[in-house]
């Protein structure tokens, strides 16, 4: 059968098309499947990266926050205190307040960061000694008698043997409470360090901090699961941390051994011992597996390769070829209809073409064999040939118009062009602007940390050029050196790198180009530009802010050291000065002195001496027990004994001991609207329980009188009330009509030194009264505060709880009888007159039982400085004996003030005090004490003492 040019053309078309698309079909499948499985890979690659990244960075992190709390003082304060029976006298602590401070520590670590779980400090011998822990997002602190004995356990027997500096990381795995798997589960990783005194080569205990890890990996599992995809964790055994089935994972801790190379053989060799690889990739034609495996080594210790985890991803391998089969059908179908297409079109063509050119072809013959004739072409003509002509004409006239108007829109696009050549050149120009003008450099980087581009900043901060540091790894500007071992791989290369930064600053030693170091803050981020990872480094020089810091670190350990400094002297001196071993010794002397007489029995007096020396042992051993240190004072720890208090006799002995003061000004003192000298009936009985501590509220009380003398007028009042207020509190105020204060004194009014101007006249004082006043009301849950206007008065008024008036609240630490003596002899003038200072209640009782064998010796006594020198001055005594330690004035201030006055310059004056050391004793007589009397007073050598002062002296 002989076929006509139309049918071969149209049959050949037909299978060149065919042939043509199943082949390009084919290649392009092939090509596009080894694309996508190479996409795949790195894609799985990638996250596993990424995600090992952020695990890395969490244990970093874990591993720098146990080493900080290894070196807070409280760890080896509790050490000292443990062993020193309890108390740290370097640290001036005991064992349970550093055990609080570390529980504090502990607990503000683990509010920081939400994926920590735990941390405990444990002895050298395994036994917990702090634990706090996180349970169901509460911070607990475990009490001592739940902490356990952990010597049993492998983590704390590998991490005491470390040395130090070293880390101990453990494995990861299920958390167990005294010997079983905590539910729910736990999945925590344990760091740990071991805590060294210097000079010891063993360690006192460790510091183990616990991560719930099981948080990140299943945070990993939920970043990196998609459609098609599966996430496998390991240890470095190949044993299941996490698995889809969550039955398999964690078998070696609940008797099971599940393992993914008896899942997977071909990845046995990943586990062996010594194996350096860090990755490897199982195709589906080496599994026999429809899946791309792929599985990564996670160091857990950047510089050791011996633990880590591995972390597999397996992809479906039909969904990652998926879209090329698609293409590949749709490649196929369209080859066919397009061989049926081009075929019929084909046949119609040259049917429609051959014929007008078999009659074009004659007429060209015709025209070939030198005929004359028109040899334009037939346009005139309707058939095919004439149709063509014209089609040609036709084609030339619009490819000309199409000419013109592309060369017209040529021009178009070239204005356009330039103009926006011109917007991007000034977007260049305002970019380089901000980045030439730029404080911080900043510096961009390829993924493998490879320099690309350096601003004028960082080029004025490194001394390099752009052009001398392009293309050079960003370690030539890091100091590595200062990086320490962790800076090193185990062969000696530097491994700096800046993904570890990503996300995050940190402050690093750099390096300028001369060779100087200096202190530098790196912060890096990255982004993906066409396609490539680019790493951007802003870089802030902080040399003068490291050595601003370094200056108020070391003022701020300069102050510290002062401070414990005075805690140390001030607690010496309180231990010697508050001792009541004069009372003990004195009253002892009392009853071998009756012995000596001759006596055979104990009399009623002597009965008394007896119960007062119990009474003096007893409070002594309360005080040894106390921990004096400075906190007593400036944490108003001052051992205040708060009871139920008659407020009726405290304001009794008070008045009683102001009234003299009150009298030689003519000050008239009035109880509630009544004269003193009618007894205080009129207070009532909502005003007589009173929640304080007798002697300091006694104290507050004098203080607030004494003022309200001072600063009064002559012929003036001073009004005592008191008053219930609606919070169930009693207010006891004291008003005087005195000069007043303004609102701006009124506001300097509680400032230690700050007399308000009151020191450039005649009024003695030293402005700390009213301090010590605030914060003893305070420390007794109360207030104190005033009312005042200028030139006509102030009220104070201080507000405590009220209390039960009870039998036992009526007999406290200051007898009544002392005060009741005082306002006795004050009015009855004997012999010689001797005025005590000693604000020490068992001293004075001693005293006036000393000076019974001396009936024409008149006792005066006041337990505050102030009013000692107030009653000095209107009584002027024949001798007086002084305490050292007083409050708010010591002894020798009160010297100076009296010898500062002429008719106190030939009174002798002696020092009763236990600061029995040489120099004390020295610093005593030269600051001009006649006698320095040491305690506990030998009675005889005091009565000698007297009488040889008292001795020659006129009598009156």
């Amino acid at each position: 059968m002989k076929l006509s040019i139309v049918s071969k053309t149209t049959l050949l078309t037909v299978v060149l098309v065919l042939l043509t698309g199943l082949t390009t079909s084919y290649v392009f499948y092939q090509n596009t499947s080894n694309l996508l499985v190479t996409r795949a890979l790195d894609e799985l690659t990638y996250s596993i990266q990424k995600e090992g990244l952020i695990i890395q960075t969490h244990i970093h992190s874990q591993r720098k926050d146990v080493t900080f709390i290894s070196k807070t003082p409280p760890v080896l304060g509790i050490f000292r205190a443990r062993k020193n029976k309890g108390f740290d006298a370097e640290g001036s602590s005991s064992e349970e307040q550093w055990i609080g401070r570390l529980q504090e520590i502990f607990s503000a670590i683990l509010m920081s960061d939400s994926g920590y779980q735990q941390i405990r400090y444990i002895g050298h011998d395994g036994k917990e000694l702090v634990n706090v822990v996180r349970k169901n997002g509460v911070i607990k602190k475990i009490s001592s008698d739940q902490l356990q004995d952990k010597s049993h356990r492998n983590y704390v027997k590998q991490a005491l043997k470390l040395k130090k500096g070293a880390i101990y990381l453990s494995e990861i795995n299920l958390n167990k409470e005294r010997g079983k798997i905590v539910f729910p589960r736990e999945e925590v990783l344990r760091t740990a360090v071991s805590v060294y005194v210097d000079g010891e080569d063993k360690p006192i205990g460790l510091i183990v901090l616990n991560s719930e890890i099981g948080y990140e990996l299943r945070r990993m599992q939920q970043q990196i699961n998609t459609k098609g995809r599966e996430i496998y964790i390991t240890n470095h055994r190949g044993e299941y941390l996490l698995h889809p089935n969550p039955d398999l994972t964690y078998g070696f801790d609940l008797g099971e051994n599940y393992r993914v190379q008896d899942d997977i053989p071909l990845l046995d060799k990943l586990f062996l011992p010594g194996n350096l690889e860090k990755q490897l990739i199982l195709l589906p034609q080496q599994t026999m597996l429809d899946e791309l495996i792929v599985f990564t080594k996670i160091p857990l210790n950047p510089s050791s390769g011996k633990r880590f985890i591995a972390v597999g991803l397996t992809q479906s391998y039909e969904q990652v070829v998926e879209e090329s089969l698609s293409t590949l059908r749709d490649t196929m179908l369209w080859a066919v209809l397009l061989a049926l297409g081009a075929a019929l079109l084909a046949g119609f063509i040259l049917a429609n073409l051959i014929r007008p050119l078999n009659r074009l072809s004659a007429a060209m013959a015709g025209l070939s064999s030198g005929k004359e004739g028109d040899y334009k072409l037939p346009t005139n003509k309707q058939d095919e040939i004439g149709f063509l002509s014209r089609s040609f004409v036709k084609m030339a006239s619009e490819i000309n118009t199409t000419k013109n108007e592309l060369e017209t829109l040529n021009l178009r696009l070239e204005a356009s062009v330039e103009a926006r050549t011109r917007k991007l050149k000034e977007s260049e120009t305002k970019q380089r602007i901000i980045l030439e003008s730029m404080v911080d450099g900043l510096i961009t980087t390829d993924r493998d940390s490879n320099i690309l581009s350096f601003n004028p900043a960082a080029e004025n901060m490194f001394m390099y050029s752009a052009k001398e540091v392009t293309g050079k790894l960003f370690e030539v500007l890091i100091d590595v050196e200062s990086l320490g071992q962790s800076g090193r791989s185990l062969g000696g290369d530097p491994i700096f790198s800046l993904h570890h930064l990503i996300g995050d600053s940190q402050r690093l030693k750099a390096k300028r180009k001369n060779g100087d170091l200096f202190s530098v803050d790196l912060a890096v981020s990255q982004s993906m530009i066409d396609g490539s990872l680019i790493l951007t480094v802003l870089a802030r020089d902080v040399t003068q802010a490291v050595k601003a810091e370094g200056e108020i670190l070391q003022a701020k350990e300069e102050a510290e050291a002062a401070n414990r400094a005075k805690s140390e002297f001030l607690s010496s001196m309180s231990h010697e000065l508050r001792t009541p071993m004069n009372a003990i010794i004195g009253f002892s002397q009392l009853l071998q002195m009756d012995e000596d007489e001759g006596g055979d029995s104990l009399s009623e007096l002597q009965k008394s001496n007896v119960d007062e020396i119990y009474f003096a042992g007893t409070h002594l051993l309360e005080l040894i027990n106390e921990v004096l240190d400075l906190s007593r004072i400036e944490s108003g720890n001052i051992g205040l004994s708060i009871e139920t208090v008659d407020l009726t006799s405290v304001l009794t002995e008070c008045l009683s001991l102001i009234k003299p003061l009150a009298d030689a000004r003519n000050i008239v003192l009035f109880v509630s609207g009544q004269d003193v000298d009618g007894g205080l009936s009129e207070m009532g009985n909502s005003c007589n329980r009173i929640q304080a501590d007798r002697i300091r509220l006694k104290q507050v009380l004098l203080n607030l009188l004494s003022n309200a003398v001072k600063y009064n007028r002559d012929n003036g009042n001073i009004l005592v009330s008191c008053s219930v207020q609606p919070n169930q509190y009693l207010r006891v105020s004291v008003s005087d009509t005195g000069i007043g204060l303004d609102g701006k004194k009124q506001s300097n009014l509680f400032q230690a030194f700050n007399r308000l101007g009151a020191e450039q006249t005649q009024i003695e004082g030293t402005g700390v009264g009213l301090v010590i006043s605030k914060k003893i009301i305070e420390l007794m849950s109360g207030t104190i505060g005033v009312e005042s206007q200028p030139n006509i008065g102030s009220t104070f008024w201080v507000e405590l709880p009220q209390g039960q008036l009870t039998e036992s609240s009526l007999d406290s630490a200051w007898p009544k009888s002392t005060v009741e003596i005082d306002a006795h002899k004050i009015n009855n003038k004997k012999t010689h007159t001797i005025l005590y200072v000693e604000d020490n209640p068992a001293n004075v009782r001693l005293l006036e039982q000393v000076l019974t064998t001396r009936p024409q010796i008149e006792l005066l006594v006041s337990n505050m400085p102030m009013l000692g020198i107030e009653m000095a001055i209107m009584h002027k005594p024949d001798l007086i004996l002084l305490d050292i330690n007083l409050p708010g004035l010591d002894g020798h201030q009160v010297l100076s003030l009296l010898r500062g006055k002429p008719d106190f310059t030939d009174i002798p004056i002696f020092a009763v005090s236990a600061n029995a050391m040489e120099s004390d004793i020295k610093r005593g007589l030269e600051a001009g004490f006649n006698q320095y009397i040491t305690k506990p007073i030998d009675v005889r050598q005091l009565l000698a003492s007297i009488d040889e002062a008292l001795n020659g002296m006129e009598v009156l």
